[in-house]
């Protein structure tokens, strides 16, 4: 198991643990999505994981999002 990503027990990043069907990070973005007051959603995310990202996006229709950005060596 790769260590990088098993801190809770699995070997993936945990925002892309599945509930209930979806990522959990795709409920952060429907609400973002469905908020009036935002005009644009931006998205850090670690370089291994950017297609991933855009693919999940794409799939949920998060039209609201505009740019992304590798996030830092340390995950912060």
């Amino acid at each position: 198991m790769n260590t990088k990503w098993n801190k809770v027990g699995v070997n993936i990043p945990k925002q892309f643990i599945e509930i209930q069907g979806k990522p959990i990070f795709t409920y952060t973005f429907e609400a973002f999505q469905n908020d009036f007051q935002l005009d644009a959603i931006e998205i850090i995310y670690h370089k291994d994981w950017m297609h991933k990202v855009m693919d999940i996006c794409q799939k949920y229709d998060v039209s609201k999002f505009k740019w992304g950005t590798n996030g830092g060596t340390t995950f912060q």
